[in-house]
Formats: structure tokens, C-alpha cells, sequence
């Protein structure tokens, strides 16, 4: 495997150029990314490792347009330690990893060595045009991208911190790294942080001891020894227990009343919110932060992988089509316009929202092809063909005033959507507020859910 290496210090470029070929890679090297895309014009490289920080163009620049030249070059960027949120950007631009400087060159080794097993095997397995992992599916850049990271996260056992909107599988994809990890034959252990008080939360998390009886209840992280810890919505931990999990991750134990616990277990945390932004309002601690995200994922929202969604939509059906009858999954299908619509539609839920949709769009179809009229209220809001017909239903006039227009949408729209008011503005393609406001405006507040 050919790799370059493109960094303005010249020691530390010589010195990875020379143990690199000790570890024999064929290897180039570049003082800066201007003569890296000279010497890429003559020259075919696998695998790229440059600085983030060089003088005139910098790493992310370089990326792009070594991205646009030859997508199928992979790249590792260096990193300083307070610019790994850049680096993180950059692996959502295309970029295979990231390591933080300084590094011993026996950890960009390891990294070098399982990309080499993902090239050999892995991108061939992702050529389908449907590519899937375990239960993820995706052809798309984005998700190819991010099968290989999980591919490279199962392979290691450093934290895995994963972030990602509401619904677009955070759970699905911890699960699939821990299967495909050494740790499978261990349990999975979760501790969901969204409802948990903090005494609760403690003791979950870390068990309890009785100083009077000695006896010991472990907690999850114990209960998770040689397999995986899954911390969801970490973002929620008081204070408190951030300050006690950071001592027990960088201890390596957990000290309780009458006795000592050693940490063996591999900790996957997710959020929905962007944790570096809450370490930098002061209400996350950035030590912890670093320790749980030394490798991140971040999962892209359902509106940027759309090339996803009839692959999505047909796993649906085959998943949940046994609510119509046995090998129903076998006849039905999706109409062209039906899957138009589901490819149009900007989910705001996300693939739970997806799944939920097919599964709603199931329990209508009588068995035959979903159509649109199948599918929820949300989704076929913006459909032209309907929004046409919408008016002369409702039955407007041109006598009426502005607020009799409006209470006849509103009341049309609650009706269409079973009272769901969430469901009504979005048919109205207006906020919630603004619905509720109208609604208490015409006195309608106690005529929907």
C-alpha cells in the first residue's frame, strides 16, 4: 500500500517517512499540500496522512480537493489536541480518521493496518447497490463512510462517542460496532441518562456497597466487563457523576465503601446535541469529553442521504409486512408516486420516522401496493396533485374573511391528521406555536390532541 505523507515539519515528516518504510509501505512525502497534488498528478496513493494545520492551504482544503481528484484515495489527518472538533468535520467531508498529535507511530500503524484490511475486503463487500451493515442500510457516500468507520471502531477498543439527530439510529450503530467487535461474545449493557435522576443514575451506573452488611451490587459499567457499556444521551449526566466517571475512566477502577472494581468494559456513548458545543458552555466537563470521544461518529440526518430512502422503505416493508399477513412482504410494493413522495419529504423524525410511515402505510394498503393516499398526512402535505384538490374540499369561498379561511384549514387539517396537532401544522407547513396560537385565537384549543 502506497501512503503519503504531508506535513511542514520536516523531523516529524522524515521520521514517519522512514518508519513507515520500515513497516514496509511505500512511501512519499510532501512539505506542503501544493507539491502533494503535484506529486499525486504522476503518482497513484492509496492513503494520504497530512497535517491539519499547514501553511497556505490547509489540511481541509487539501482534503476537498484531493476528495474531487481521486475520491478513492483515503485520508488520515494529523490533529493538535484543541482542534479535534475540525478534524471530526473533516471526517464527515470524506476523510477516514483522524489522530491526534503527538502520536507514537505505532498507533498510525494500527490504523494504516486495518485500513488495509478494509480495502482489501471490506469496499468490496460495499459495492451492491444497497449496501447494508448489519441492521444499517445505505448505499450512499455518507453511509459507505460511515460503515467504514464502524468497520474501524468494532476493530479497536478505544471509547466511541456517536452523535446524531433524533431517530437516525445512534442505538442501531452502537449495537453493530459492539457485534462486530472482539467483545461480542460479552453483553451490552445500556444505561439510558434522559430520565434518570442523579442518586439513581449513580448507583446504575457504578452499583453500591454496604458499608454495614458488605454486600455489593454491581453496576452497569461492572455488569458490562468484557463486553460494552452503551451510555445513552451522556450529554444528560449531572455534574457529579461526570466528575466520578471521568476519575473511574482515568483510574481504570471504581472505589467503593468495601471494594475495588476494575473498568474492563469498552463505553459507546451517544447524544443528540453536539457535546463539544455543551463542553464550551461550561456544562460538560472537556476532560471527560476527550476520554469518551477518542473516536466519534456522527450519523447523518435523513434529508442529507436520501439516495437511501427506497432502500430504507423496502427493508420496511419486509420488516414489519407480517402486520398485514403472513409472506405479504412478497406482494406488496411501493407506488411511483407513493415512493416520489417518501423521497421528497424532509423527515424530521429521521429513519424511526421512515419506519414509522411504512409501518402506518402497511396497516392501510389492505395488502396491495401502498399509494399514496397510504402514507401519513405529513408526508404527502407537499404533494402538488393534492394541495390542488385541497381548496374546493374544505369548501372556501371568496365571501369569506382571512379568519374563517384559517379556522377551515385548521379544522380540515385536524381532521385529516385524527387531531394530531404536531401532524396538522405540518400540513399547514406552519409551526406547532402557530398552530396552537390560531387554535386558541378560534377557541379550538379542546378540539385536538
Amino acid at each position: 500500500m502506497t501512503v503519503m505523507v504531508v506535513d511542514d515539519e520536516p523531523l516529524k515528516r522524515i521520521t514517519l517517512q522512514l518508519e513507515l518504510s520500515e513497516a514496509e509501505y511505500e512511501v512519499l512525502e510532501a512539505a506542503d499540500a501544493q507539491i502533494a497534488l503535484r506529486l499525486l498528478e504522476g503518482k497513484s496513493v492509496d492513503v494520504v496522512v497530512s497535517d491539519l494545520r499547514m501553511p497556505g492551504m490547509d489540511g481541509i482544503a487539501f482534503l476537498d480537493e484531493l476528495k474531487r481528484r481521486s475520491p478513492e484515495t483515503d485520508v488520515i489527518l494529523m490533529t493538535a489536541y484543541g482542534t479535534v472538533d475540525t478534524a471530526v468535520d473533516a471526517m464527515k467531508r470524506g476523510a477516514y480518521d483522524y489522530i491526534t498529535k503527538p502520536f507514537r507511530t505505532e498507533v498510525l500503524l494500527e490504523k494504516l493496518d486495518r485500513l488495509a484490511t478494509y480495502r482489501s475486503s471490506g469496499r468490496e463487500d460495499a459495492e451492491s447497490p444497497e449496501a447494508s451493515l448489519g441492521r444499517l442500510v445505505g448505499g450512499g457516500h455518507r453511509m459507505r463512510q460511515l460503515f467504514e468507520q464502524i468497520r474501524v471502531a468494532a476493530a479497536g477498543d478505544e471509547p466511541v462517542l456517536v452523535i446524531g439527530e433524533p431517530g437516525t439510529g445512534k442505538t442501531t450503530v452502537a449495537e453493530t460496532i459492539h457485534e462486530l467487535s472482539s467483545g461480542r461474545g460479552g453483553a451490552i449493557v445500556r444505561l439510558n441518562c434522559e430520565t434518570l435522576t442523579e442518586h439513581t443514575a449513580m448507583a446504575e451506573l457504578f452499583g453500591t456497597a454496604s458499608s454495614v452488611s458488605g454486600a455489593h451490587r454491581p453496576g452497569r459499567i461492572e455488569q458490562a466487563s468484557a463486553g460494552t457499556l452503551l451510555i445513552e444521551n451522556v450529554d444528560r449526566l449531572s455534574p457529579a457523576i461526570q466528575t466520578r466517571l471521568a476519575q473511574v475512566l482515568e483510574t481504570g477502577q471504581i472505589d467503593l465503601e468495601q471494594a475495588r472494581i476494575a473498568v474492563e468494559a469498552r463505553i459507546i456513548s451517544t447524544t443528540k446535541a453536539s457535546l463539544l458545543d455543551i463542553v464550551r458552555r461550561g456544562e460538560f466537563r472537556e476532560d471527560l469529553y476527550y476520554r469518551l470521544s477518542v473516536r466519534t461518529l456522527t450519523l447523518p440526518a435523513m434529508r442529507d442521504r436520501r439516495e437511501d430512502i427506497a432502500a430504507l422503505t423496502r427493508r420496511f416493508v419486509a420488516k414489519h409486512a407480517i402486520l398485514i399477513g403472513p409472506a405479504a412482504s412478497d406482494r406488496i410494493d411501493v407506488s411511483p408516486h407513493a415512493m416520489d413522495l417518501l423521497a421528497s419529504y424532509h423527515w424530521p423524525g429521521n429513519v424511526l420516522e421512515l419506519e414509522h410511515a411504512i409501518e402506518q402505510a402497511l396497516t392501510r394498503c389492505g395488502g396491495e401496493e401502498i399509494r399514496p393516499e397510504h402514507l401519513p398526512a405529513s408526508v404527502t402535505a407537499s404533494d402538488p396533485s393534492r394541495m390542488a384538490v385541497s381548496v374546493p374540499e374544505v369548501g372556501l369561498g371568496l365571501n369569506q374573511t382571512v379568519a374563517d379561511v384559517e379556522r377551515t384549514l385548521i379544522e380540515a387539517a385536524l381532521k385529516e391528521c385524527a387531531g394530531n396537532q404536531a401532524q396538522a401544522a405540518q400540513v399547514l407547513r406552519i409551526p406547532r406555536t402557530t398552530l396552537r396560537d390560531k387554535m386558541t385565537k378560534y377557541g379550538m384549543v379542546g378540539e385536538a390532541r
